[in-house]
């Protein structure tokens, strides 16, 4: 199976779990708690740029690494 194969029957998949999952009650109050634990979170301008440079900031010496492998 080719890469953009494999993508796709796994987005379709993950859609038809999805539309399944959302038909069930208990999965809306689940999702719910979930959901709006994550919108709780406190993600200001300061949190934004810590993020970010907590995820992504490497540094020359990392790509190097990678690059030489």
């Amino acid at each position: 199976m080719e890469e953009d194969e494999a993508l796709e029957e796994f987005l379709k998949q993950n859609y038809i779990l999805r539309k399944w999952l959302d038909e069930k009650s208990w999965y809306k109050v689940l999702d719910y708690f979930l959901f709006k634990k994550r919108i709780e979170k406190e993600n200001n301008i300061n949190a934004a740029k810590e993020n970010i440079s907590e995820h992504y900031d490497f540094g020359n010496q990392f790509y190097e690494k990678l690059l030489h492998q």
